[in-house]
């Protein structure tokens, strides 16, 4: 049986549509307030993300992101942003519009200078110069 990666893409299309509906939402639905709890729970090794959704992405972003700047657009608690960089991406800008959703990825990133963190409407991006970033998840 031959692997494809066709598959996946409807996950991750899925994953996008989520990250962006939830990050619209966040300041409405309060989101922020349980960031804590949600890196918890992605955290945890039998966790849905931990062993469907990456696994299934890692293979995608090594083909992808090689030295590119990735605009993580929604962001959340940055789920993402280790998987992103450890598959060569040059820099990762996350971008969210919930600031207690960024404060964790803050806390989680502040002694490297490969993620740049941006508050921001998905729908704006204001702070995000035009042709700063090669491709956007």
């Amino acid at each position: 049986m031959t692997f494809s990666y066709l598959h996946i893409i409807p996950y991750f299309k899925v994953l996008v549509w989520y990250n962006y509906t939830m990050k619209k939402q966040a300041n409405a639905t309060g989101w922020g307030k349980v960031s804590r709890w949600y890196e918890k729970t992605v955290q945890d090794e039998k966790s849905t993300q931990q062993e469907v959704i990456l696994p299934s992405l890692v293979p995608i972003f090594k083909n992808l992101v090689k030295d590119k700047v990735v605009l993580d657009l929604g962001c959340g608690t940055g789920f993402f942003i280790h998987t992103l960089l450890m598959s060569g991406a040059k820099k990762v800008v996350a971008v969210d519009l919930d600031s207690e959703l960024l404060n964790v990825v803050k806390q989680k990133y502040q002694n490297t200078d490969k993620v740049e963190i941006i508050q921001a409407d998905a729908e704006k991006l204001e702070g995000v110069a035009t042709g700063s970033v090669d491709m956007i998840l």
